[in-house]
């Protein structure tokens, strides 16, 4: 029976003694907890796990626990006291019936998806009020294993275990499951990092991320300074301490000498205290350590916690919300060979600096077969969407536009779907998530964007500028939205069009971050128009925004323009261009684009590994009379990265005498993604074996595929 805090004396956590006892220091973390981490509002709690009408409401609106399955593959939910097993097959609709079983990271609000990593190269996503497949997000792993999100809810950090980095993801909107790479950090000793967790406290550690080495004896922890807003992490630092008097990883504790040779699972504390668990024969459990406030960060132990059986082989670990009614504060650990999960609680902990002790651990629920992981749906962080915008559209009097225009206004994690807005008149107060918001405006033939303002009133009544940028004639524009959940605070975001006849279009280039390609990296880009060349930098911009992008002036349509990008050793790039029948010849590191009305837009995907793709066909074996047709799907599939279009074109020739059979032809061509092959044998084809070559051609890349013809 575990006892729960009614009140005790607030205590700053600044102040903390290095010498003080840890009993006290655990019950100044629960007492602080109104301070550290806000209360969730009642509404919020409700949120987090209330699906659809038509949707299982898993935990009815409760604090409930996630317990990865690695045995199968497969999510458990347990009530906050561990008594019920809520559900035993949380995950469904995945292709194999699980979908993962190992790192879970989730966030709820507006996006309501929980992330599970596979052990392999993959991490899905599911619904979180249902646990409904709702696609594959990431697959360019090897094995990943631990991950956890950000307070933001908008950057997930994954271990993987094989390739030995931490990737950077960045989470899109609904409906989209999509995971973009914004970063991929390696390991600096070529360690298996296989845990991941996120440095509370103080405010210099925070959104740190700390990588655990399981089977890399005496490996550690590492630290990985987080440079906002990209997730660039750099300066790793050893923090555990490995010198005099620790010598090996080792201290002497109550319980006798134990080691953190081979560290698994990792979690901060509310005061910064990092507890790691240990696969190590003999030190079999959880180890407290008290951060040091030493640069670069140092931890010493103050607790060894033995697991309650010496195999129980401890890997997952998480730190109950302050929040929880019940046990917060507390330590949970996921017990793999014992199919346990364990509790530890920290206001029983003995030892401090200088003198390492123990907690008390038992015994919390039985989970059956390989828990891997454990997190509570209270740490599913959710960004609040308190802020208010709204869209206004007017006529330029001297070229003068009517009708109605859709706009969207979009955040990291946020989409207000299509807003339809006539001339003269306003959207009404959209909620938005505060601070900065693009409104894009979706462009009409022979209109163009000729001002932006964007203006709100503070709570003291100035007026107040929010537009941050836009170009004419750009379709979009970045502007503040203050917080507060105010309407009389609203931004008021302004459009004012003009007409052109639909006789001009405008050029726009896209820089988009691939694999290996940080973003914010500068990127030069010609575009030639006859004789004249002009030179444009862009930084990569992250995949879930489309990159950055850059108007490249006004051209009367059907204009022919090359855009070229200059790759640096290396660097691969693909092409996408949107509208894809505006692309022309196409090479490595240009394209000839048509200028149509409205916007062009070439967009450059670079990757340090080279973009390419597969072609297959559906089905890959015809039987075909003289003088009739026969019909295959050809499938475009990408690789690395790969997004451009694809030109298509094929041979059809008898096998024995080389000679065609007939002629084909594709419908769409080029193709992004399948195509339809249609063949029509010649009246006169000899019959026989025949074999038709199917090659694909993207710049510089070329990939064939091949179906077998028998003319009967």
């Amino acid at each position: 029976m575990f006892c729960q805090y009614k009140s005790a004396p607030a205590v700053n956590p600044q102040k903390i003694d290095s010498t003080l006892n840890l009993v006290n220091l655990a019950v100044r973390v629960v007492a602080a907890k109104t301070r550290i981490f806000p209360l969730l509002s009642a509404i919020a709690l409700l949120f987090l796990f209330v699906g659809s009408a038509h949707s299982q409401n898993i935990c009815a609106g409760q604090p409930c626990i996630l317990v990865s399955n690695y045995a199968t593959g497969e999510i458990q939910i347990f009530s906050d006291d561990g008594s019920t097993q809520l559900t035993s097959s949380f995950l469904t609709g995945y292709p194999s019936g699980a979908g993962g079983g190992e790192g879970i990271a989730c966030t709820s609000g507006s996006n309501g998806i929980v992330y599970v990593s596979d052990n392999g190269p993959e991490i899905n996503a599911f619904n979180l009020a249902n646990g409904m497949w709702l696609g594959t997000s990431y697959s360019a792993g090897s094995t990943v294993v631990g991950m956890t999100v950000n307070a933001a809810a908008n950057l997930i950090y994954a271990g993987d275990y094989s390739l030995r980095q931490v990737v950077s993801l960045q989470p899109t909107v609904p409906p989209s499951s999509v995971l973009n790479v914004v970063a991929i950090t390696p390991s600096p000793d070529l360690d298996w990092m296989h845990d991941v967790a996120l440095g509370t406290f103080p405010a210099a550690l925070q959104g740190d991320v700390f990588t655990s080495y399981f089977d890399n004896d005496n490996s550690g922890v590492d630290e990985f300074q987080n440079v906002s807003p990209y997730a660039q992490l750099q300066n790793p630092v050893e923090t555990l301490p490995f010198t005099v008097p620790y010598a090996n990883g080792c201290a002497t504790f109550t319980n006798g000498t134990h080691c953190w040779e081979r560290v698994s699972g990792i979690a901060f504390d509310a005061n910064g205290n990092l507890w790691a668990n240990s696969t190590t024969t003999g030190d079999n459990g959880t180890f407290e350590f008290y951060q040091t406030g030493s640069t670069p960060t140092e931890f010493v132990p103050v607790n060894f916690i033995p697991s309650v059986s010496v195999t129980d082989f401890p890997i997952g670990i998480t730190v109950a919300p302050l929040t929880d009614p019940l046990y917060p504060g507390y330590i949970l650990t996921a017990d793999l060979a014992a199919g346990t999960v364990s509790m530890i609680n920290p206001a029983s902990c003995t030892g401090s600096v200088g003198t390492p002790g123990t907690c008390t651990r038992s015994l919390f629920f039985t989970t059956g077969p390989s828990p891997k992981y454990v997190v509570y749906n209270q740490s599913c962080p959710s960004t609040a969407n308190d802020g208010y915008i709204e869209v206004c559209k007017q006529s330029n009097p001297a070229f003068p536009v009517t009708g109605t225009f859709d706009f969207t206004v979009t955040a990291p994690l946020f989409s207000s779907g299509t807003l339809s807005v006539p001339v003269g008149e306003c959207s009404g107060p959209i909620q938005v998530p505060p601070g900065t918001v693009t409104v894009t405006e979706t462009p009409q033939a022979g209109v163009s964007v000729s001002d932006v303002t964007a203006y709100s009133y503070t709570s003291g009544g100035s007026y107040d500028d929010e537009l941050v940028s836009w170009t004419s004639p750009n379709p979009y524009a970045t502007v503040g939205v203050q917080s507060g959940n105010n309407v009389a605070l609203e931004t008021i975001a302004t459009f004012t069009n003009s007409a052109d006849g639909g006789q001009t279009g405008q050029l726009k280039i896209c820089k988009t971050a691939g694999t290996g390609v940080a973003v914010g990296t500068p990127f030069t880009f010609t575009a030639t128009e006859g004789k004249t060349k002009t030179t444009y930098t862009i930084e990569a911009g992250p995949a879930s925004q489309g990159g950055n992008c850059e108007l490249a002036g006004t051209f009367p349509s059907g204009t022919q323009v090359t855009v070229k990008e200059t790759l640096p050793k290396g660097i691969y790039a693909s092409i996408a261009v949107e509208p894809p029948s505006q692309a022309g010849k196409e090479t490595a590191d240009s394209v000839v684009v048509t200028i149509g009305t409205g916007i062009t837009e070439v967009n450059f995907t670079d990757s340090t590994v080279k973009p390419s793709f597969i072609l297959s066909a559906s089905p890959s074996e015809l039987n075909v009379a003289p003088g009739q047709v026969g019909k295959s799907t050809i499938t475009i599939t990408p690789v690395n990265g790969f997004t451009g279009s694809v030109k298509l074109s094929a041979t059809a020739l008898n096998n024995a005498t080389g000679k065609s059979v007939g002629t084909v032809s594709f419908n769409p061509n080029p193709a992004t993604s399948t195509s339809t092959m249609v063949v029509t044998v010649s009246p006169k084809a000899i019959t026989g074996a025949a074999t038709i070559t199917i090659t694909g051609t993207s710049g510089s890349v070329t990939a064939t595929t091949t179906i077998a013809l028998t003319v009967e």
